[in-house]
């Protein structure tokens, strides 16, 4: 039996109906073998990657040295789109129909539900969490040009806060046995700082086997925030997802609820809304505030990191809630 499932991850949440969709003209989705495998693989053997910079922009290959002095250490904001070509082709219908419905979620109601799990949470959780990541060395970027991006950088915001966020509201669910009315899945993704590069993979598996999705939540980011709010972005997502997130912060945190944008593809839920799956982006703060050390020896455990994420915490396990019941 096909469940519903909320697919949430430190790139996202997301939900699924309880039904699967079938394979009928109303769920087809676009043809993959109009790729052009023939130049996929020259380029590939090449050792090029192909890379996309906005919605429009048909792509640009470029080396793997090129791809890290010219955008990654420049802070472009990219995807890159070389095994996962047909993924925005295989999101278009969807993304068409997610445009003329703009489904209107409900109001949040299921508070009696939610907060007794919330109160298993536990900020000394997070903290070990973010503190043990930040620690390890033994990461390694494979790639001829690896040693110009890889020196030290601890990643306590960036990311290992959203991983501790997500794990701590995964963890008091399974305690609490909540059973869901729509599955939950927890995801985490590698390769974001690449051009999303596992969230592409794990959307675009799911655009070509139809898999059926209500809703991606990604948080990315959730320990500095020089305001001691809670962002909730508005740019390439879901229009009512989105307001629905700004919705529940009130309801499931003490903190206000600010918005931004951020730009194309600034984080794993561009992949979900490729594919054409409602997705929504919540952070910590707003760009011009964010955590200034990302991507540096400086992005190290900080102790006002953790009752921030804890924060983002109770708006995961309230999201996850309220969506079962979708």
């Amino acid at each position: 039996m096909v469940r519903a499932s909320t697919l949430f991850a430190v790139g996202a949440f997301l939900l699924q109906t309880s039904q699967a969709c079938r394979a009928t003209k109303e769920c087809k989705f676009g043809d993959a073998d109009s790729l052009n495998t023939e130049e996929l693989d020259e380029h590939q053997l090449d050792g090029l990657r192909l890379l996309k910079t906005s919605e429009e922009d048909v792509g640009t290959w470029v080396t793997e040295k090129e791809k890290i002095e010219n955008y990654m250490l420049k802070h472009v904001h990219f995807m890159d789109v070389t095994e996962t070509q047909e993924l925005e082709e295989l999101g278009t219908l969807r993304r068409r129909a997610l445009t003329k419905r703009q489904t209107a979620y409900p109001a949040p109601s299921k508070q009696a539900t939610a907060n007794p799990i919330i109160a298993r949470l536990v900020q000394s959780n997070i903290q070990s969490t973010i503190t043990g990541l930040a620690n390890i060395f033994n990461r390694y970027y494979r790639g001829t040009y690896a040693r110009s991006v890889t020196g030290r950088a601890p990643g306590a915001d960036d990311n290992a806060s959203g991983v501790a966020t997500i794990l701590e509201a995964l963890r008091v669910m399974a305690v609490a046995k909540y059973a869901p009315g729509n599955t939950l899945e927890f995801h985490f993704y590698g390769g974001e700082e690449g051009g999303l590069l596992g969230a592409r993979d794990v959307f675009n598996n799911y655009a070509a086997n139809n898999v059926n999705v209500l809703a991606v939540v990604n948080q990315d980011m959730t320990g500095y925030s020089d305001n001691n709010v809670i962002a909730v972005y508005q740019d390439f997502v879901d229009t009512s997802l989105t307001a629905y997130m700004q919705r529940l912060v009130p309801v499931y945190t003490s903190l206000p609820v600010v918005t931004d944008r951020c730009g194309y593809g600034c984080s794993d839920h561009a992949a979900a809304r490729a594919a054409g799956y409602p997705a929504a982006y919540v952070c910590a703060d707003t760009m011009t505030s964010s955590g200034p050390y990302i991507h540096t020896t400086s992005d190290t455990a900080q102790t006002r990191f953790y009752a921030h994420a804890l924060q983002h915490s109770r708006l995961t396990v309230g999201f996850l809630v309220e969506a079962s019941f979708w």
